[in-house]
């Protein structure tokens, strides 16, 4: 499907689109390493303009933290907060080199919204990192023609409890 869709923007636009598949549960494991390695050779020399970060992991869900198996958390952090950085780092040479680019992080409005996010600890400190991350990017970059913004959502589901 990713490759329809990459061909579909190549015809459509008149741009050279390129795929590279990537599960970013695996970053910093040997099998993510390898898949960076192909990452980066995939956008060397090609003018990477926009490059959006819209992975994101909120699973287990609404648990305490003691009770989720490690290695779900640490897939979490992964997926939310180091493959969003390593991806980023991959990116941004070549749009210094060019002296413009964008980078579009989606976030949450959880952390903007809201004091504390029960039960979604990890989920919160990561997407809070990629608001922090944002910010301080744009700051050291903007002066490179490089645009970094983070884009929050704040539409929640409301729960409401009533009793007759």
């Amino acid at each position: 499907m990713l490759q329809d869709i990459s061909e579909t923007v190549s015809r459509t636009h008149g741009v050279l689109a390129k795929t590279v598949q990537f599960d970013f549960s695996l970053v910093s494991t040997p099998r993510g390493d390898e898949a960076m390695r192909r990452l980066r050779e995939a956008v060397a020399g090609l003018d990477v303009g926009l490059l959006v970060n819209n992975a994101g992991v909120a699973k287990p869900g609404v648990v305490y933290l003691h009770e989720v198996d490690a290695e779900a958390w640490v897939s979490m952090i992964r997926v939310n907060l180091w493959a969003l950085t390593e991806v980023t780092a991959a990116v941004l040479p070549g749009m210094v080199d060019r002296g413009r680019g964008a980078v579009v992080n989606i976030g949450s409005g959880c952390t903007v919204a809201l004091p504390s996010v029960p039960f979604y600890s990890i989920y919160a400190a990561t997407k809070r990192y990629v608001a922090q991350f944002s910010r301080s990017l744009y700051v050291e970059y903007r002066g490179k023609g490089i645009d970094v913004q983070c884009q929050v959502s704040l539409q929640f589901s409301i729960l409401i409890h009533s009793t007759i």
